[in-house]
């Protein structure tokens, strides 16, 4: 890590697998801009089509909230790192680096991209030492986790993944919710029991873990686009709660290929 005390990220080079697309830039306002060589290809966002005019916000941009941490997370990132480094949404950006969920990627000379830590997963879900394994995982991932919600949650490598992503999603509800990890995998099960698909998913052996393989991840390390109807109904995360049927229909019919097919699907979630 290279940073200075009280320093402050104000621009991230912005980017998915294709390439370079822009620049995001934290003055007053939030500001993206694409480069003006890149192509569709590089579009961040639905809701962000390629074009010459900066997409300027005084919030940051939807698309890059979807994954900024929450909770958890961004409480022991911000413990580690406020000694060193000014906390704020920029920061938790140039974390993500390519490790977050989708296809966006981050670059800062803050945190360039190093090899990813990878674990067992066997030997995670046959533990039975005394010792916390989640608290030593916090320890050895916290900076390479940068993940949306509030539980305790970190992103750990698969030492059979031949890509450099962390692919696993590893959960516990430590003191503060007890019985998260079994009450998680219930939930995963019965999802799968109703003919939803969902990634492979497991339940330690002691019952304190929940470690579900990511789910924008393609077996050959590539990566899925995600965005949540918050992104595409242009609202802040606090909002993402709130709202009707109305207007998922109404985004659904904007921006899906096939509109009744995906409503449909919908209803039977």
């Amino acid at each position: 890590m290279n940073y200075l005390m009280n320093e402050r990220i104000n621009r991230l080079r912005v980017g998915v697998p294709e390439g370079n697309s822009g620049t995001l830039e934290k003055t007053r306002r939030f500001s993206f801009a694409y480069d003006h060589t890149a192509e569709s290809d590089r579009q961040l966002s639905l809701t962000m089509p390629v074009r010459l005019p900066s997409y300027s916000r005084g919030a940051i941009h939807p698309i890059f909230e979807q994954n900024l941490p929450e909770g958890f997370v961004r409480e022991r990132i911000t413990e580690r790192l406020r000694k060193h480094i000014r906390i704020d949404d920029m920061l938790f950006l140039a974390l993500q680096r390519d490790y977050g969920i989708g296809r966006l990627q981050y670059q800062s000379s803050h945190f360039p991209a190093n090899a990813v830590g990878k674990e067992n997963l066997s030997e995670i879900l046959q533990w039975q030492g005394k010792k916390s394994l989640f608290d030593e995982l916090v320890d050895k991932y916290l900076l390479q986790t940068s993940i949306s919600g509030v539980q305790p949650k970190i992103l750990v490598g698969d030492v059979r993944a031949t890509f450099n992503t962390p692919g696993l999603i590893i959960k516990s509800g430590l003191k503060e919710y007890p019985g998260l990890a079994v009450n998680e995998y219930f939930c995963m099960t019965a999802a799968k029991n109703c003919g939803l698909h969902v990634p492979d998913f497991h339940l330690s052996d002691n019952h304190s873990l929940f470690v579900m393989h990511r789910f924008d991840l393609r077996e050959n390390g590539s990566k899925l686009g995600v965005e949540d109807f918050s992104v595409l109904l242009g609202e802040r995360t606090n909002d993402k709660y709130t709202g009707s049927y109305e207007s998922l229909a109404n985004v659904i019919k904007m921006y899906c290929a096939s509109p009744q097919k995906t409503w449909n699907c919908f209803l039977d979630c």
